[in-house]
């Protein structure tokens, strides 16, 4: 990884409960876009230094270290020049 984009620790783990329906039997699925976000599909639950937060939807998470709402994209990798 170039030296210029911070590497960022992102801990997600996938819900496997009794409680949560998934729709239509759908898995958790991580995808790293080209030069862009990491998308998450799927029920999982994202930990930081505010807690945890559980997620049935997608997400895009910032590769880039620019985006001002992290840990979600916001598009700041379209404008630093990040590639990944």
């Amino acid at each position: 990884m170039p030296k210029n984009y911070p590497t960022l620790r992102i801990l997600f783990k996938v819900i496997n409960s009794k409680n949560i329906m998934k729709k239509n039997n759908e898995k958790t699925s991580v995808l790293f876009l080209e030069n862009g976000p990491i998308q998450v599909t799927g029920t999982f639950q994202i930990s930081g230094q505010y807690g945890e937060k559980s997620i049935d939807e997608t997400v895009y998470l910032c590769r880039c270290g620019g985006s001002k709402n992290k840990p979600y994209c916001d598009g700041s990798h379209k404008s630093n020049g990040f590639k990944g």
